[in-house]
């Protein structure tokens, strides 16, 4: 997932994984080595700047371009793969897409680390997030 420079409007950065659930709540993942050192410090960093911001840096539009492009890829419409995901009778396409924003504007969303295994200090960093933080969703 493209994440624009906010002082030129050019993709400089990128999310590993980016999705949207059938509640339109925007999931971020990134994928990091364990021997990574950067593990600790420079994620967590990057993926609250990431949350914090991303109302800025993905409009409802632009959401919908990029899930309609990845439909495509997939050799199905954005109609089609909504419905796999979503109850009957739920939000139409647009309406999805600007519950995904509304979601990004209130800060209502998931982040999640991948590693093949995690050092304490990011366990502990991510549990403080998360008693302090979380949902209750």
């Amino acid at each position: 997932m493209p994440v624009p420079d906010p002082s030129t409007g050019d993709n400089r950065w990128s999310i590993d994984f980016f999705f949207l659930d059938q509640d339109a709540m925007p999931t971020f993942v990134e994928c990091k080595r364990f021997a990574d050192t950067r593990a600790r410090r420079e994620i967590v960093g990057q993926m609250l700047e990431y949350a914090a911001n991303g109302h800025h840096y993905w409009s409802r539009e632009l959401l919908k371009d990029l899930a309609e492009s990845t439909a495509h890829d997939r050799r199905t419409t954005l109609e089609a793969a909504l419905d796999s995901v979503r109850p009957t009778d739920d939000l139409s396409v647009e309406e999805f897409f600007e519950r995904a924003q509304e979601n990004l504007c209130q800060g209502q969303l998931r982040i999640i680390f991948f590693l093949e295994e995690s050092p304490f200090e990011l366990r502990s960093v991510v549990d403080f997030l998360n008693k302090r933080f979380g949902s209750s969703r």
